[in-house]
């Protein structure tokens, strides 16, 4: 009675075992890499997709947010394709229009299985851009003014400004010098 009970609670073990092994699901459909160059211009996406069934077509869901001076604005697209293979790499690309430092991060959704990866972006997680000539930088523009044909030995005058914010529609300057 003793070894048939033994041999029971073995048996139901590895039924369960068996079980637990081949019913878990296979992980299908997942994205392997995504990475992206960006700049001030726009960027450059490219997502890699694996366990694909060829002549299925997927999408691909990616979202950037850029933000500047503590605003986030989002840039969303969308990769459709059909699968050649069991894997496909894939790329998009985009603009805007940053005038400002301005940090940049994104994820990147295949939507038949809702795989999601952060998208490296110039190698990193999150990349931080230094666009225009913001407020952390300084440009100088120096005036000249001379009427040679009515003063040719008259001293040149010029004024030195210092602007901030030149890529702007409303650079901010201020009169550093005047010299005459």
């Amino acid at each position: 009675m003793k070894k048939n009970k033994k041999r029971m609670t073995f048996l139901g073990i590895a039924i369960a075992l068996t079980t637990i092994l081949l019913v878990t699901p296979a992980v299908a459909n997942f994205l392997s890499v995504a990475s992206a160059t960006a700049n001030c211009a726009g960027y450059s996406l490219t997502v890699s997709a694996a366990d694909l069934t060829p002549g299925t077509t997927y999408t691909i869901n990616y979202t950037f947010t850029v933000t500047s001076n503590g605003t986030p604005k989002t840039f969303s697209g969308t990769i459709t394709f059909t699968a050649t293979a069991s894997a496909a790499t894939e790329t998009a690309s985009g603009t805007w229009s940053l005038t400002s430092s301005s940090t940049v991060t994104g994820s990147a959704t295949l939507t038949s299985s809702g795989s999601t990866l952060p998208i490296t972006i110039n190698g990193s997680s999150s990349a931080t851009l230094s666009c225009g000539v913001g407020h952390n930088s300084k440009y100088f523009v120096t005036y000249y003014s001379n009427n040679v044909t009515a003063a040719p030995d008259a001293t040149v005058h010029y004024q030195r400004w210092r602007c901030w914010g030149i890529r702007s529609w409303r650079p901010v300057c201020r009169l550093l010098r005047v010299r005459r």
